[in-house]
């Protein structure tokens, strides 16, 4: 076939259409999926057998993509992670992407440990289990953290139970709680120093767990004291409210029977007439009613 030239630039059509026809061939072979493939990176991992590349999963693509295009994926899933892996995405867990976990696509590979995720701010001295003390709730919840605590020296009652961990955990590295020593003065020295009766000078010791429980220092229960005076049992026994009431001016070392026990010197002097070594004074009394009985 002889066709004319084309009147605009003299080209014959036949021309045209040869040309045309290659430029087809051509852009219709760099369509094709092979000419489309981006050159594959070191971290992409290669396609699993039948193309996956997820690795040999049982579940078609439906069942986490849309015919719109791999992302966003359907919500909700339909895919039990629970049931299908054993590994139950439970409270923060269930907010994570899928990436967040699975930095391979291949999902098989990955640990579940949880270290494999989460760096350890303890640095390895509380061991490798994070699931002692945390939850999946997040890392302040703090039920196991008592129920640990309460095995230890030093079981979280009281006061204690409402402090924060730094309270007491402090002097040595952040996060670091095993070289705190348990004992009541290394954190309460001042309070030691400042309490009435003064301690200090009165040689009391420095287990303060004696007379005081964790509640509160206002509640102190003496029970030595009974090893000089019985107060705790006896005749004294719920009769005195604070120890001011038998010890004047801070001094414990002095006391006082004659406040408490009204008696009219008179009468006393007679009724002690007989009694060699009287006399109408506090020491007096003791030594002769050491148990406070008549």
């Amino acid at each position: 076939m002889n066709l004319p030239p084309c009147p605009r630039c003299s080209i014959r059509p036949v021309f045209i259409l040869c040309a045309l026809a290659v430029l087809t061939l051509t852009a219709g072979r760099a369509q094709t999926p092979q000419a489309r493939q981006a050159p594959r990176s070191a971290q992409t991992p290669p396609p699993a057998q039948g193309g996956n590349p997820h690795g040999p999963l049982q579940l078609g693509c439906e069942h986490c993509h849309t015919p719109q295009g791999w992302s966003p994926l359907r919500k909700p899933l339909p895919f039990d992670h629970g049931k299908e892996t054993g590994f139950q995405l439970i409270a923060s867990h269930r907010k994570v992407s899928c990436v967040g976990c699975h930095r391979d696509l291949r999902f098989a590979h990955v640990a579940t440990a949880c270290a494999d995720c989460h760096q350890d701010v303890h640095r390895g001295v509380q061991g490798a289990d994070c699931s002692r003390c945390h939850t999946p709730q997040g890392w302040d919840g703090r039920e196991r953290i008592f129920e640990i605590h309460n095995a230890s020296l030093l079981p979280l009652t009281g006061a204690h139970a409402t402090l924060d961990c730094e309270s007491c955990h402090r002097g040595q590295a952040a996060l670091e709680f095993s070289a705190t020593p348990v004992e009541c003065i290394s954190c309460h020295r001042q309070d030691y120093q400042r309490a009435r009766p003064d301690h200090g000078r009165l040689g009391f010791p420095f287990t303060c767990e004696s007379c005081h429980d964790t509640t509160d220092f206002a509640n102190a229960n003496f029970e030595q004291h009974d090893q000089l005076f019985p107060i705790n049992s006896g005749p004294h026994r719920g009769v005195w409210g604070a120890c001011s009431d038998c010890h004047t001016n801070n001094n414990f070392q002095a006391f006082n029977c004659l406040g408490c026990h009204e008696h009219r010197r008179s009468e006393m002097d007679d009724e002690h007439d007989r009694v060699p070594g009287y006399r109408y004074e506090s020491r007096a009394c003791l030594s002769c009613h050491p148990t406070g009985r008549e």
